[in-house]
């Protein structure tokens, strides 16, 4: 007890004097020229008994200290309470420049001290600021000639950063700089910020300067406005200048008048300067592809709290979710999460609210059943910066208990008198495989692909032959076009024409002298363009030794001889009439022609033509083999598949083991039944299930009569049309059996393999039905229908086996390539490699630049398309080739540790319709593989290969 009382008398004798404060004031940044103020302050009760301050040995004690006392005297209710105000003032001056430390000072206050804390001075080699009238207190000595430079006040909107991405955040601050007496503002100017979504942060009416060092110099500075800016689209983004005129006080020349002028008159006079930024520019990308499905356009960094306002309420009453996200980004931009309520519940708007970094969403809804209800997590998905990816955010599922209210749950809500129904979201009653597929398929041979062919091969070998044929026709006409001895030659019969035209004039008009001129031009150029002659080597023995050269008979240069010779000598005699001259004409124009026949008639085959013969024969081999390959491609035009060719083919599973089918049955006569009993192989048997044939064999002939008499359809769409006609009429085993008498044959599409999995999983053997789905799949990965049914079929399963989970890029790659089938493919990949030639010959052949690079990027990338679409059609046919998979068949089967029964041990149990893969067999046992790696051996009767 005695120890408490001393601890508040303690307590109680400290508590006048912790009434008692000493304060320091000085600024924070001076010039090394520069005198300040350091000012300290005593406020309390008493004035202080003793003071003591040095300023140290880094500042000058230029005066000081000023000591000054107020006091101050308040009678509350008859309460006096008295407080007295010291203050002691220094006035100091640096000694050096850097950045110095004001020590504390100490009063004594009834016998007690007290001290102030230290103070850090930044001492720069600035010029000293005098003070003035202006509104900072400190302020530049304005120049003797009333003019302002624009560095001793300039205006600059300072941004966090000038890259973003679309919805970052970015602070954008308008800040003034300014070493002169301002004596206020005018027409001020803001920028608009286009692009961007905009908040005003900072706007104060009261624009208050403090100094700051600016590359050495000192300025008094001040925040305009500042605003939180949010990127909308991706881009340049630029950010218009702001504007200011600034009233500045500048003091005025001195007159030389009296020394008493200054007294009497103002030495300031105000002047207009206006100041602006310049424009910035913000490099804004778009986010990341990839975004969660939860996403609300956060950016930033954020955190989620949800919470009901009633966790236990009746039907009928009114509660409210409430969402909230707080952190650093975009808070005000951000979407409300996907909330999932249960069905029965009444939904109203979303109420928004934004306070400080939260924004809060507020869901009212109304529960119109009751029980125990669940709602959440709620997730929200956000961009981070800083970690650049996607990060998503779930609160904890909220539990909610809804009792029955007062009103009866079958009373539905009324109004007016009338009947209001409430509506609700349609619900799944029960689930089952999609129908089968009625129209008849392209049935092809199993195992066909068009990848590899030889009518792919044979497709991309005329894809090249047509480019380069197309590359050097192009290049020939090139040539052609730069080849000027060449266009001589092709044009010497054109030019020859016209020149033989207006001999023909001068020869209707009898102008004789002008006539053989004009002729005898004609054959001389027709000549020279001919043989690319020029004008000095024409004559009469250079002209023969041309034709002579180019093997041209010896009667048509001595018949051009001679008229070259008449016309010569027809310039210089008399005129020998109109019946000489007709002569002459027509012996050129036939000679003219005789010659140009003969040239053309010599023998030059062109590498083109040599090309498009390869091609054609090409085209026609490649026809031939794929046609033959492909001999099982069944049309509604194509040939009638009889049942004797039905009968007598080898009808074998994927596997290549033999199989009683039910085609060979129906052409036994006399058989009573069919066995559906499996044969054995050397390697792998499989199963098959038993069927009834005789009501098949009953369908299927009077199909066959049917068609027979129509003549309309063959043998194996009769057998499609019975088995949809069964299984649409409920006899799924009749439907199974019929087709798979096509299945057996040799036929296969990924309709055929599903219809049969209906058929299967309709007769309850949910592992076979399995086993065609994966077959369909095979045969088309991108098969809808088959991978809907065998999802289905797989849910009924016993075994649930995890799947080891793969690295996403290669599901990526796998879900890309099961878009379409491998036949699909491998069309894509010819025109893809159609396109890289046209672009290559575009590279190749381009006039300009532009075409070039063109050619040259787009083949790139075409190419790689390519590749991939080739990749695609390989794995998949490939992966259809692979025999490493199978079905267990088997209800129930034992997996054993080794080859044998005798010694093995059991190492877990298998039922029907499990996957499993083949890694290796020893006899007729088979080593296997499930999904989630556990390895063991089983009896090859138990599983069927897919």
């Amino acid at each position: 007890m005695k120890r408490l009382l001393s601890i508040f008398a303690v307590f109680a004798l400290a508590l006048p004097l912790g009434a008692q404060t000493l304060k320091m004031e000085a600024p924070n940044l001076v010039a090394a020229d520069e005198q300040f103020n350091v000012s300290f302050t005593i406020d309390g009760e008493k004035a202080p008994s003793d003071f003591q301050w040095n300023p140290g040995e880094d500042f000058k004690l230029v005066w000081g200290p000023q000591k000054g006392t107020s006091t101050s005297i308040r009678i509350i209710n008859g309460k006096t309470n008295k407080t007295s105000t010291t203050t002691y003032t220094y006035v100091l001056m640096p000694r050096r420049e850097g950045t110095f430390t004001l020590p504390a000072a100490v009063a004594t206050i009834k016998g007690n001290k007290i001290s102030s804390g230290t103070k850090s001075i930044q001492v720069v080699s600035g010029r000293r600021q005098e003070p003035s009238s202006g509104t900072s207190g400190d302020s530049q000595r304005a120049e003797s000639t009333g003019t302002i430079s624009s560095d001793d006040i300039y205006m600059r909107l300072l941004l966090s950063g000038n890259h973003a991405l679309v919805g970052e955040n970015i602070t954008a601050t308008l800040k003034l700089y300014q070493r002169v007496s301002i004596a206020g503002f005018e027409d001020v100017r803001f920028p608009r910020f286009d692009g961007f979504w905009s908040k005003e942060l900072q706007a104060p009416s009261n624009i208050e300067f403090r100094r700051e060092n600016i590359g050495g110099e000192i300025f008094n500075t001040a925040v305009l406005r500042s605003w939180s800016l949010t990127p909308q689209k991706s881009g340049e983004l630029v950010i218009d200048p702001a504007e200011l005129v600034c009233l500045i006080n500048v003091r005025q020349p001195s007159s030389g008048g009296s020394i008493f002028d200054s007294f009497f008159q103002d030495d300031y006079r105000t002047i207009r300067k206006r100041i602006s930024t310049t424009p910035i520019t913000v490099h804004v990308k778009p986010l990341p592809s990839g975004a969660p499905a939860s996403f609300g356009g956060g950016v930033g960094k954020f955190n989620i709290k949800a919470s009901l306002t009633a966790d236990s309420l009746k039907t009928h009453d009114a509660a409210s979710l409430k969402v909230t996200i707080t952190g650093t980004g975009n808070v005000a931009l951000l979407e409300a999460p996907k909330v999932n309520f249960p069905p029965d519940f009444e939904l109203y708007d979303v109420k928004t609210s934004v306070t400080g970094n939260s924004k809060s969403f507020e869901y009212p809804f109304i529960p119109r059943s009751h029980g125990n209800f669940s709602i959440g997590p709620v997730e929200y998905s956000y961009y981070d910066v800083s970690a650049g990816r996607y990060v998503t955010l779930r609160s904890e599922a909220l539990a909610l208990n809804v009792q029955r209210g007062e009103s009866s749950a079958s009373e539905a809500p009324s109004a007016g008198g009338q009947l209001l129904v409430s509506q609700k979201d349609v619900k799944d009653l029960g689930s089952d495989i999609r129908f089968i597929h009625t129209r008849i398929p392209s049935f092809t041979k199993a195992g066909s692909f068009f990848v590899w062919s030889p009518l792919y091969w044979g497709l991309l070998v005329a894809l090249v032959l047509i480019a380069a044929a197309l590359y050097f026709a192009f290049r020939k006409m090139a040539s052609m076009k730069a080849d000027v001895a060449g266009a001589r030659n092709r044009g010497a019969v054109k030019m020859a024409k016209k020149r033989l035209a207006l001999a023909g004039d001068f020869l209707k008009k009898s102008l004789y002298s002008a006539f053989y001129e004009e002729l005898h031009k004609a054959l001389l150029g027709f000549v020279s363009d001919k043989f690319t002659m020029s004008a000095a080597e024409l004559s009469r023995e250079n002209i023969s030794l041309r034709f002579e050269a180019s093997g041209a008979p010896a009667e048509l240069s001595e018949d051009f001889c001679k008229l070259l010779d008449a016309c010569e000598y027809a310039r210089y005699a008399p005129d020998s009439g109109y019946e000489a001259m007709n002569a002459h004409y027509e012996s050129a124009i036939s000679v003219i022609s005789r010659i140009d026949s003969y040239i053309k008639k010599k023998p030059n085959m062109k590498p083109a033509s040599l090309a498009i013969l390869f091609l054609v024969s090409s085209f026609v081999t490649a026809g031939v083999s794929h046609a033959s390959d492909v001999s099982y491609v069944t049309t509604g035009a194509s040939a009638p598949l009889s049942s004797a060719t039905l009968t007598t083919a080898n009808a074998t599973s994927t596997a290549g083991v033999p199989l009683t089918t039910d085609a060979e049955a129906l052409t036994a006569e006399g058989a009573d039944a069919v066995s559906g009993a499996p044969s054995a192989s050397a390697n792998m048997p499989l199963a098959t299930a038993p069927s009834d044939a005789e009501a098949t064999a009953s369908e299927l002939s009077t199909s066959t009569n049917a068609s027979s008499a129509a003549g309309a359809t063959n043998f194996a769409d009769s057998l499609w049309i019975v088995g949809t006609e069964a299984y649409t009429d409920g006899r799924f085993e009749q439907a199974r059996d019929a087709w798979l008498s096509l299945y057996s044959a040799g036929l296969s599409s990924p309709e055929l393999c599903t219809n049969i999995g209906n058929a299967y999983y309709k007769s309850d053997d949910n592992a076979h039905a399995i086993l065609y789905y994966e077959r369909a799949l095979k045969l088309d990965p991108s098969y809808g229908d088959a991978r809907h049914n065998l999802k289905f079929a797989q849910s009924r399963n016993r075994d649930r086996i995890d799947v080891v989970p793969e690295f996403f890029l290669v599901s990526m790659i796998r879900n890309l390539g099961w878009k379409m089938d491998s036949n699909s493919w491998a069309v894509l990949s010819i025109i893809l490699f159609a396109g890289f030639l046209a672009m290559l010959l575009l590279y190749r052949l381009g006039r300009s630049a532009s075409s070039r690079k063109t050619g040259f990027f787009v083949g790139i990338v075409l190419l790689l398309l390519f590749a991939g679409a080739l990749g695609f059609a390989s794995w998949q046919k490939s992966d259809f080739m692979k025999a490493d998979e199978a079905i267990v068949v088997s209800p129930v089967v034992s997996i054993k540790s080794a080859p044998g029964a005798e010694n093995s041990k059991d190492l877990f149990i298998l039922h029907e319709g499990t996957k499993v893969r083949l890694l290796d067999s020893v006899g007729s046992w088979l080593n296997i593989e499930l999904s989630d790696g556990r390895q063991g051996w089983i009896m090859s009767e138990n599983v069927e290969n897919i």
